[in-house]
C-alpha cells in the first residue's frame, strides 16, 4: 500500500519543488496537496477550518505554509495553523508531522558553528517570532505523532528566476561586472532545494523520531563563492571582486543599505551544523553551489 503525504501550502516555492520531486522520484507515495494558506485568501478565513477530515488516513503531513511579510494575520498562518493541525493529525493518526521552520530561529548571526537548536531570548521581526512561537507550542502539544521541526537555511536554486536575499543582491550589483566584497572570511550556510527534498524522503520513511534539526549544505560557503555562483548562474562572464577593509565596506553598506535591506546582515557569519540531522536520517546532502563555480 502507498504511503499518502500531505503537503499543506502547495502554491509555494519550497512546497512545489518538493512536490515534483516526490512524484518524480517515489512510486510508492500518494501525494495529496492542499493551498489552504491564506495567501490569497479572505482575511476572516479560519486557517484550519475542515482539516479534520483531510488528515484522515494520511501518514504523513509536510507544513509549508507561512507569511513572511508583516501580514495582520501572520500568527495565525504561521503559528496557530500548524499547531491545530497537528493536534487534529494526532488524534487522526498521523505518523509523521514535518514543519518546516528556519534557522532565523537560532539568530542572525552565529561567531562560530552552532550544534544545537536553541531559541532566542527576543525577535526584531514577526516572521522569526511567529515560527519559534510556532515550535514551542508544538513542542509542547507532541504527542504520538512524531514531530519534526526543520531548521532552513536559505534556500536556493540555480535558476536565475528564483534568486531572492543574497543570492538577487549579488545578481543587482553585478551588472556592472564589478563587487565590492569585504576582506574578512564570512561564512553561510545555505541550502539547495535538491538537498531539502532528498531529505523529505529520508524523513518520510523514517520511524518514530522527533526532533529539531538544521537543514543546509554541509558547506559553509563565503561570500566570493556566492558571487561566483550568482554569475555562473546568470551567464554573466568576468565579474571581479574588489575585497575592501571592514570599515570601508560599512560605509558603503550604510549608503546602500535603504535601497538594498540585504545588506543589514550581508557581514555576518551563519553557520548551523547539520552532523545530527545527517546521523539520525542518514542523510548525506549531494548539490553543493561550489562544485559549480570552481
Amino acid at each position: 500500500m502507498k504511503s499518502r503525504v500531505l503537503v499543506v501550502g502547495a502554491n509555494g516555492y519550497i512546497a512545489k519543488n518538493i512536490i515534483g520531486f516526490l512524484e518524480k522520484n517515489s512510486s510508492n507515495l500518494n501525494i495529496t496537496t492542499s493551498s489552504h494558506d491564506g495567501l490569497n485568501a479572505d482575511h476572516t478565513l479560519n486557517y484550519y477550518e475542515g482539516y479534520d477530515a483531510v488528515v484522515k488516513n494520511v501518514d504523513t503531513i509536510i507544513f509549508c505554509s507561512a507569511l513572511l511579510a508583516n501580514h495582520k494575520d501572520i500568527s495565525k498562518v504561521n503559528t496557530e495553523f500548524p499547531l491545530n493541525l497537528y493536534i487534529q493529525a494526532n488524534k487522526a493518526g498521523v505518523r509523521h508531522f514535518v514543519f518546516l521552520s528556519t534557522t532565523l530561529v537560532s539568530g542572525y548571526k552565529t561567531d562560530q558553528e552552532i550544534l544545537e537548536c536553541s531559541f532566542q531570548d527576543k525577535y526584531d521581526d514577526p516572521y522569526s517570532q511567529t515560527k519559534a512561537n510556532a515550535e514551542k507550542k508544538l513542542n509542547k502539544a507532541k504527542d504520538k505523532t512524531s514531530l519534526i521541526s526543520l531548521r532552513l537555511s536559505h534556500v536556493y536554486d540555480d535558476n536565475l528566476e528564483n534568486f531572492r536575499g543574497i543570492f538577487k543582491l549579488f545578481y543587482k550589483l553585478q551588472k556592472f561586472n564589478l563587487l565590492i566584497l569585504p576582506k574578512q572570511n564570512i561564512k553561510k550556510s545555505m541550502l539547495h532545494i535538491d538537498n531539502l527534498n532528498s531529505l523529505i524522503i529520508k524523513v518520510i520513511y523514517s520511524k518514530n523520531i522527533s526532533g529539531t534539526f538544521f537543514v543546509n549544505d554541509g558547506y559553509y560557503y563565503n561570500l566570493d563563492q556566492i558571487s561566483k555562483f550568482v554569475s555562473a548562474s546568470s551567464n554573466r562572464n568576468g565579474v571581479r571582486h574588489l575585497h575592501v577593509n571592514f570599515h570601508i565596506f560599512g560605509l558603503l553598506s550604510n549608503f546602500l543599505r535603504n535601497r538594498y535591506p540585504q545588506f543589514n546582515n550581508l557581514t555576518e557569519n551563519l553557520m548551523f551544523s547539520i552532523s545530527n540531522t545527517s546521523k539520525v536520517f542518514n542523510w548525506i546532502p549531494s548539490a553543493k553551489m561550489i562544485d559549480e563555480v570552481k
